[in-house]
């Protein structure tokens, strides 16, 4: 599959079920993701992979998802802003993403309040200063293989393709929005047992 059609055909796949990636791919995601754009060559990225016992350990609510990858950022130095760092973390993931559809995996991009949560930053091993910037979950889609394809909508009259608005999720429609919970989340991706 061309890097175009890997973006084009790329989705969120919210049930996933095993079995996750294997080892193979596990270790050309990450190879993938450390290519990302890197203002100043500091690679901030921090990538946990957690299956099996691991993820079950982690405080994580992960429902029936075999493979998590934290994407954790490392701040290092003033030269290059934090924001800049964010920016090459967030890429990093995206990276992995897209490799990961193009090998015929489920995958999304999920954060919550555990994204936030000091004690989940830690057991990602991550400095105080550090943060979680996604949780990916990875594995085989539950409703089986997805062809779905978001193609771009034109932009509306007036709009550039820059500004126009994102395309709705593959089987969804445009107005449709997931529904959250009273604290905002939207349930898989907070801490567990709380």
């Amino acid at each position: 599959m061309d890097v175009i059609e890997a973006i084009r055909n790329r989705h969120s796949v919210k049930k996933l079920t095993s079995p996750g990636p294997t080892a193979a791919q596990l270790e050309t995601l990450l190879e993938l993701a450390a290519t990302a754009p890197d203002h100043g060559g500091l690679r901030p990225w921090r990538h946990l992979v957690l299956a099996g016992a691991d993820l079950a350990a982690f405080p994580l609510d992960v429902g029936d998802t075999p493979t998590v990858i934290v994407v954790g950022l490392e701040p290092s130095g003033e030269k290059i802003s934090h924001d800049d760092q964010a920016a090459a973390v967030a890429a990093s993931a995206q990276l992995i993403l897209l490799a990961a559809g193009a090998m015929g995996l489920g995958a999304m991009w999920r954060t919550g309040s555990a994204a936030r949560d000091a004690s989940v930053r830690a057991a990602a091993g991550l400095s105080p200063a550090g943060r979680i910037v996604a949780f990916i979950h990875l594995g085989t889609p539950a409703d089986g293989p997805t062809s779905a394809t978001r193609s771009p909508e034109p932009a509306a009259s007036g709009q550039t393709a820059a500004t126009a608005a994102a395309p709705p999720r593959p089987g969804t429609a445009p107005t449709e929005r997931a529904a959250t919970r009273a604290d905002g989340d939207l349930g898989i991706g907070s801490l567990r047992g709380r």
